[in-house]
């Protein structure tokens, strides 16, 4: 358990694939395999079945090579997973060594010259017992490697034999070509075509194809008949048989495994009358059974034979999850792995036919599987609901948390512009507070000039009437009134418009409380006045100026001595004056327009 513990989930699922092909229960003895080939699974299958590779030569040849190096070298290995070595590798030759010199030497070729002779016949017994083990084995139906003295090793080191072309083909590719075989056998023409459009179907299909490992596990398969009245065939994996493995385990399904051999006399048999029956292919269909085969002449499905251990061809086994036995130190383990359930091998007229293989799956596979694989379907099921269930919690929680976020996000906006809005408020109630005031003040200097102006005026009217030779100037006012003075010869323009601008606001001051400071003797500190209106004659139309210098031109020069014998004025622009004294606020001027509409 310490070991599982300190695994990754891809680390766990790689030791389940290794432990379903290598066929061991030790998980101490798989992990060190597989840390000794960094968790590459086909290096590590490779490490047991096959040789080391040399480091003169390729490792796709090398691995296959029947030197007495790899030999030795794999021996060891593939006996500690119970493997013998015999069923995959000949036994090594006894190879000369160096010629040696001296006595020793000419010892050794005398005692070797009695044991060439006492072996001459022993070579002529262990030939002909070979021969007659094999003439047995194929009237038996037994597998050649079994019954053979001296097994071989299929995989040939001739880079021109069939085999050799054959391993070069990755297992997708292997798969689509025996799967092209079994079509032809049973009447169906197939085209497999890769994911990018190239047919492959010759290339595949062809035993003596160059066979470079094209094959495309995503391939897509169009089947037509071509007669005999055939249901079709099991719909079969198209990949290795680590890949089928994988995906049954990963969907919780059995895995029914077929191992032909095309050289097996009841071979075509098998495939037409035991892979298209009707029933049977109902059975595997309805109980989503997943099927895969191989043909052992090929490399992958020669290294699943060394597995499941075939006695005799063709043969079918089927494979599904099962609880792990308990492990060489005690513990057991939680992580289910593929085992065998039941398998059939032998003549298809009573071991591997059809029915045979329905009696076996509906009394022996599917009570044997179902209950487990209904037990994981439904933890995996409740796995997912308590992960359904923990995403929606998270989801909802999420929800929570951005609701509750926006909440306060909001509250602390509403608060910032609440707090803005009262900035504003009180701003604008300070500078409205600041105009007021200033308006006051203004209006009050206004004011106190005006007084003032009219004492000055008084004076200087006196003055003008005791030194006579003065002349009286009449204004008509906006409100209807008519003002008349006595201006001296000396006096200014800016004199009549002070006159003017005191009778225009004698109504408001009028109504106005008295001065703080009584009347006022001089004009305000820093005020100076301007004359929002401008005077002109009644006929002719003179304009009368006002502004820079023109203030202080003499009355009776004005327009070439127009005022000199008297005149009436009229008052222009009174528009302009109103709105600016509305401007400040001037309530003797709002009091004033309402007399005038009056």
């Amino acid at each position: 358990m310490e070991v599982l513990d300190s695994l990754s989930s891809t680390q766990r699922e790689t030791l389940a694939s290794f432990q379903a092909i290598t066929n061991t229960d030790s998980i101490d003895e798989a992990v060190v395999v597989l840390n000794e080939a960094s968790w590459d699974l086909q290096v590590a299958i490779a490490k047991i079945y096959d040789r080391p590779s040399s480091s003169s030569r390729p490792a796709t040849t090398a691995a296959y090579d029947d030197d007495d190096t790899g030999a030795g070298e794999a021996r060891p290995l593939m006996h500690d997973f119970g493997i013998d070595e015999s069923d995959v590798m000949p036994p090594s030759g006894t190879g000369r060594g160096g010629g040696g010199g001296g006595i020793f030497y000419w010892v050794k070729k005398l005692l070797s010259i009695p044991l060439n002779i006492a072996a001459w016949p022993l070579g002529i017994f262990y030939g002909v017992a070979g021969v007659a083990l094999g003439f047995i084995a194929r009237l038996l139906r037994i597998r050649p490697g079994l019954a053979s003295l001296r097994p071989r090793n299929p995989f040939t080191r001739d880079p021109h034999s069939a085999a050799a072309r054959r391993r070069l083909l990755d297992p997708t590719a292997q798969s689509e070509r025996w799967l092209r075989s079994l079509e032809e056998v049973v009447g169906f023409r197939s085209s497999v075509v890769s994911s990018s459009g190239t047919d492959l179907g010759d290339g595949v299909a062809g035993g003596s194809g160059s066979g470079n490992g094209g094959g495309s596990g995503s391939g897509l398969r169009s089947r037509e008949s071509l007669g005999g009245g055939r249901g079709g065939i099991p719909d079969f994996f198209v990949g290795g048989y680590e890949e089928a493995l994988k995906k049954a385990k990963d969907e919780l399904r059995i895995l029914m495994v077929v191992l032909t051999c095309e050289e097996h006399d009841d071979d075509r048999d098998f495939k037409r009358n035991v892979l298209t029956d009707s029933e049977l292919l109902r059975a595997l269909t309805n109980e989503k059974i997943l099927c895969w085969g191989g043909d052992i002449r090929e490399r992958d499905a020669y290294l699943v034979s060394k597995t499941l251990y075939p006695l005799a061809y063709p043969f079918v086994s089927f494979v599904s999850l099962q609880p792990v036995s308990r492990s060489p130190n005690g513990s057991s383990s939680s992580t289910p792995r593929m085992a065998p359930l039941h398998r059939h091998e032998g003549s298809p007229l009573n071991q591997t036919s059809a029915q045979t293989i329905l009696s076996s799956l509906s009394n022996v596979v599917i009570p044997r599987a179902s209950p487990y694989l209904s037990r994981l379907a439904q933890q995996e099921a409740a796995r997912q609901a308590e992960r359904r269930i923990r995403e929606e919690q998270d989801r909802a929680y999420e929800r929570n948390v951005k609701a509750d976020t926006e909440r306060v996000l909001k509250k602390r906006r509403e608060e910032e512009e609440r707090i803005r809005e009262e900035r504003r408020r009180v701003e604008e109630e300070e500078e409205k507070g600041r105009k007021e005031e200033e308006r006051r003040v203004l209006r009050d200097k206004m004011r106190r000039w005006r007084e003032w102006q009219r004492l000055v005026l008084q004076k200087e009217e006196k003055t003008a009437i005791a030194t006579g030779g003065g002349f009286r100037v009449g204004v008509r006012l906006g409100d209807g009134r008519r003002v008349v003075r006595t201006f001296a010869q000396e006096d200014t323009v800016e004199r009549v418009y002070a006159w003017v601008e005191c009778a225009l606001g004698e109504p408001g001051d009028a109504k106005c409380p008295p001065l703080e400071n009584g009347t006022p003797t001089s004009s305000p500190t820093g005020y100076e006045h301007i004359y929002e209106f401008r005077l002109a004659t009644t006929f002719p139309r003179v304009l009368i100026e006002i502004d820079g210098t023109a203030a202080m031109e003499k009355v009776g020069a004005v327009g070439g001595g127009v005022l000199k014998g008297g005149a009436n004025l009229v008052v222009e622009g009174l528009e302009k004056r109103r709105e600016s004294m509305g401007e400040l606020g001037s309530d003797e001027e709002e009091e004033e327009e309402e007399e005038v509409d009056d």
